[in-house]
């Protein structure tokens, strides 16, 4: 039914889980280059894709390694619950705590599975992390503490003169967090020498917060120093938005009316869309 679509010049979309094996998301891909007028779409696509041209863009590898945790001094854990986001990262980061006594700064407006053993927990208040981050790069800049390397990157200039232009501002009251708690965060920060910088959807839902996070671990000298690690949801989300070129969101392709036949791999709309708009999308395809 599907190369019959195709034949008669109707759109076919896929829709693949971010949770599928990289083996079985090329497979998928395979099959949808043999039909024409074909799209592909993932959930990975709402906050994976958008980590990752961020990476790009400001020349960051979105490779990590989970053994650089164990050569970390602190941990940055910002807009993350381990415990729900990914269970093997969240008992990598125990071992790190008890095998080599690393520091944990948490931040979060809420208490998470780790705010309970960490150094420090920078009770942010919602949508204001980038201000937080903004204060710790001013004053690793104001100090001189940061990795001179960053006076290479290309927007360095630009991210020095932003940073300065804000410097008048009052830092004490950054994001809403405790200015004694943000000093002691920093104070972590600035005497390590490698720091690992974890974080999740409290970040990657703001441009502006994701920016910030990014700057910052720019001037500290990561991931050569350290590591950064997009926590996500899905255990794949990261392979398919790699070998998936050209993705687009399942929402956008189950409300395109030139879709008229539909395969969903390993993936159920309704669980992260709107009911009501799935079912009415879905009752408009020729086949699914």
């Amino acid at each position: 039914n599907l190369k019959r679509l195709s034949a008669e010049g109707k759109g076919i979309g896929f829709v693949v889980s971010p949770r599928a094996t990289n083996e079985e998301i090329f497979m998928i891909s395979r099959i949808a280059s043999l039909l024409n007028n074909s799209r592909i779409a993932s959930s990975a696509h709402y906050r994976t894709s958008k980590v990752v041209h961020a990476f790009r863009r400001m020349g960051i590898s979105p490779v990590y390694d989970y053994e650089k945790i164990k050569s970390c001094e602190t941990i940055v854990v910002a807009g993350a619950d381990l415990l729900i986001n990914n269970h093997l990262l969240a008992n990598k980061v125990r071992e790190a705590v008890k095998l080599k006594g690393t520091r944990i700064i948490v931040v979060d407006p809420l208490g998470s599975s780790l705010a309970r053993i960490a150094d420090a927990h920078l009770k942010v208040i919602p949508g204001r992390d980038a201000e937080v981050f903004n204060a710790l790069s001013r004053k690793l800049l104001g100090e001189g503490k940061y990795n001179k390397e960053a006076e290479s990157f290309a927007g360095f200039s630009t991210l020095k003169k932003s940073l300065s232009k804000a410097a008048e501002e009052d830092t004490r009251s950054a994001g809403g967090v405790d200015n004694e708690m943000l000093q002691k965060a920093y104070r972590l920060i600035s005497d390590a020498d490698n720091i690992g910088v974890i974080f999740a959807s409290g970040i990657t839902d703001n441009e502006e917060s994701l920016t910030a996070l990014l700057n910052f671990c720019l001037l500290k000298g990561l991931p050569e120093r350290g590591l950064i690690m997009p926590a996500s949801l899905q255990s794949n989300a990261l392979g398919a938005v790699s070998l998936l070129k050209g993705m687009v969101s399942p929402d956008s392709l189950l409300a395109d009316s030139g879709i008229s036949g539909l395969f969903l791999y390993e993936d159920d709309p309704f669980e992260y869309l709107n009911g009501g708009f799935v079912k009415e999308s879905l009752g408009k395809k020729d086949f699914i």
